[in-house]
């Protein structure tokens, strides 16, 4: 019998109430930028800081079904010893689980309201579209409540596929979490959905062309002019700043804003990308220690796509199911791309940031930009133990 989003729903909920995050992780369909954003690791982090909160759960209450577009919302309402709880877990048209929220029930908060629709707007904050003509996309800016202006800004640049502003991925909102603090120190900042996440549908009519420029470059540096124009802005204090993928793509977009103030790169990979989704799945196998005869095969499966991407060449039609399930022309863009001998070019100032528990994009590719840049004065490298790949 087929399972329901509400069934499936609670189920969820009861495995990570259990403290089963790696059933949490195994057994249920996730989309797949979530998937690769979350983890067992990242599970247990989320839900240890719930119950340092509001205590352990003690049972759940009840649970509703709401459906905006082509999302569904189950709302489930857990008791634990501080509080009640509000869970949400969201489910995109395939039914397959795009996000997961968190948040203390309170009579005057509608928890199924969502942001979009009814925004709730810091004093701070302004709504704005940037972008090319043809693909405009929502942003915010934020901009520092005290402080001299104008204001230095930073971008943040998103990394690859359906990304909101705040870059949310569960109960996780970097991007703004980022932009508060950035504020609270005298810097603004001008976070943006990406393309894949405002037109989705429209990629999909012509995704056998869809490259690394179309999704992260061709928009960040449309961003970064608009930004130029900005009230209250610098124009000669910009930073652009990616994140993973987003900042992989730094050292190309570098050369379309030569006059930006300078880079940062935030967990960004060193290697390419197809090393990193080998990368990614290998950690996983092993996380419990043993591989089963099946995570052989995939692991197995994962490396012959991985030559298969390498030894791509112009002309060639491959089933993009033999390419990590994307199309032929994404990967020539991005083999054309030597990361490291195009950020080696970089004279601006550029910074790197990698958090040590990172198993996304590992501390191995942060040694690798910092063995690259060995010998530039302009590179500098942080290192945050114990931090994740969404900081």
């Amino acid at each position: 019998q087929t399972e329901s989003v509400q069934e499936n729903a609670l189920r969820l909920v009861s495995e990570l109430n259990a403290g089963n995050y790696e059933n949490a992780y195994r057994e249920f369909q996730y989309e797949r930028t979530m998937k690769f954003s979350l983890g067992a690791g990242a599970f247990k982090d989320l839900w240890t800081d719930l119950t340092d909160e509001y205590g352990q759960p003690r049972e759940i209450l009840s649970s509703t079904v709401n459906t905006v577009g082509k999302d569904t919302t189950v709302s489930v309402i857990v008791q634990h010893e501080k509080a009640q709880v509000i869970v949400n877990v969201i489910y995109n048209s395939n039914n397959r689980i795009s996000g997961l929220e968190y948040g203390i029930v309170e009579e005057d908060v509608d928890w199924e309201q969502t942001g979009e629709n009814d925004p709730s707007l810091a004093p701070n904050e302004t709504l704005l579209s940037v972008g090319t003509d043809q693909f405009p996309l929502k942003a915010m800016l934020s901009i520092p409540l005290e402080g001299t202006k104008p204001y230095p800004l930073v971008i943040l640049v998103p990394g690859s596929g359906p990304n909101d502003m705040d870059e949310t991925v569960g109960v996780c909102t970097p991007f703004k979490d980022i932009a508060e603090q950035l504020n609270k120190n005298g810097i603004a900042v001008l976070r943006f959905n990406s393309r894949a996440y405002e037109y989705l549908d429209e990629i999909g009519k012509n995704i056998a062309n869809f490259t690394p420029y179309e999704e992260i470059i061709e928009d960040a540096v449309a961003v970064y002019h608009d930004a130029k124009t900005l009230y209250d802005i610098d124009p000669d204090r910009i930073y652009i700043a990616g994140h993973s993928i987003g900042g992989y793509f730094i050292p190309r977009i570098a050369e379309y804003t030569p006059d930006a103030a300078g880079y940062i790169l935030l967990a960004a990979n060193a290697y390419h990308m197809e090393d990193l989704i080998y990368q990614q799945y290998r950690y996983l196998v092993h996380m419990d220690g043993k591989v089963k005869f099946a995570e052989k095969f995939v692991l197995a499966r994962y490396q012959n796509m991985t030559k298969r991407v390498k030894n791509l060449k112009e002309g060639d039609d491959v089933n993009p199911r033999k390419l990590y399930g994307v199309y032929p022309n994404y990967w020539l863009y991005a083999n054309k791309y030597n990361v490291l001998e195009t950020v080696k070019k970089i004279d601006l100032p550029v910074l790197f940031l990698q958090g040590t528990r990172d198993y996304q994009v590992s501390i191995d590719n942060f040694k690798l930009w910092k063995q690259t840049m060995e010998g530039k004065d302009n590179a500098q490298f942080i290192q945050y133990d114990n931090l994740n790949h969404l900081f």
